[in-house]
């Protein structure tokens, strides 16, 4: 037992002491332990050979039971995704480079097929993935994440040039990205937190902010 006397006002008492281990054990420890209870599949664990694609997305399987994701997500994301689906021995997406997203709507459906089915999606470490991409991620029933991922974020910005930040909380223009967190189990907030930077701007999560919205396995 430690009993700890001070000099003049103050008196720091025992109960302070063990009040202050919980708080070091939900922050240290917590984490850790969050961080190592997933099966993580070995192809997330691939440095891949990942390049730079700006042509429409593309899912090539590489291995017996999952594709790897590169590309521009566009109005073909629907259809592609649902040739994976329609293959019972893919059970994992890795997505490679993925710059963004020209059609929400369309990449809003596909990630719902996607979360329906149950398949896992990950990041390696050479993987980079921005704006639209992160919203097809966070589709992934269980999702993981190297330490040296780029996973970044930004405000929406529709075909008028209006960005998401420039509209007030309550416009429609929220809704479907709103419902569509809901329906991924995402924390409402991170959709607020994404329109505090414009589309000019890329913030790259850092793993703290991954851990924070429990957005994913950190590998």
């Amino acid at each position: 037992m430690i009993n700890l006397l001070l000099v003049g006002n103050g008196r720091l008492e025992n109960n302070h002491w063990c009040c202050l281990i919980r708080v070091l054990c939900f922050f240290i420890l917590i984490p850790a332990f969050a961080y190592g209870k997933a099966d993580i599949p070995a192809a997330c664990h691939v440095s891949h050979s990942i390049s730079p694609y700006f042509d429409s997305v593309t899912f090539i399987k590489q291995g017996p039971d999952w594709v790897l994701m590169q590309g521009v997500i566009d109005s073909s994301i629907v259809n592609k995704v649902q040739v994976i689906l329609n293959d019972p021995s893919i059970k994992l997406v890795v997505m490679g480079f993925v710059p963004g997203s020209i059609d929400d709507e369309a990449n809003q459906r596909a990630g719902m097929f996607l979360r329906k089915s149950g398949i896992s999606v990950c990041l390696t470490a050479k993987s980079s993935v921005l704006s639209g991409g992160v919203d097809f991620f966070l589709a992934g029933k269980q999702r993981f994440v190297h330490p040296k991922s780029q996973l970044g974020v930004h405000s929406w910005q529709g075909v008028s040039g209006k960005q998401g930040w420039e509209f007030t909380a309550e416009a429609v223009e929220h809704e479907r990205f709103i419902a569509y967190y809901q329906f991924l189990g995402i924390n409402e907030d991170f959709y607020w937190f994404t329109l505090r930077f414009p589309f000019e701007t890329v913030y790259w999560l850092a793993p703290g902010d991954i851990y924070y919205w429990s957005l994913a396995e950190i590998m």
